[in-house]
């Protein structure tokens, strides 16, 4: 089987890789605003402030407890919107490989 056979037995996800690149690209446009930057660090900041400010005794522990959940979240929507980022350059690459070998076939 040549590389040309083995692409057309592909199944076509051209729409999902366009739409895997429009959400890439409003992720990373989200991901470098400096609102968007500012904001989360006012979170985290406050975040931080609720550990600095409880009691080290145990009567701290709920509030502690707490904003570390909100720390977790907060970094797991970064983290969500930083894999959308990385998976629209993916399909970038995708699409162009796409569009090359249907260049190649159309000869």
């Amino acid at each position: 089987m040549t590389l040309i056979d083995a692409f057309r037995a592909l199944p076509n996800d051209e729409g999902k890789l366009h739409k895997e690149l429009s959400d890439g690209g409003e992720a990373a446009r989200l991901l470098s605003s400096d609102a968007f930057k500012s904001a989360v660090q006012k979170v985290r900041d406050a975040i931080y402030g609720v550990f600095a400010a409880s009691p080290p005794d145990t009567s701290g522990d709920e509030a502690r407890r707490n904003a570390r959940l909100k720390l977790d979240l907060l970094n797991d929507i970064l983290t969500d919107l930083r894999n959308t980022e990385g998976t629209g350059k993916m399909a970038e690459q995708q699409l162009g490989f796409i569009e090359k070998m249907k260049k190649k076939l159309a000869r």
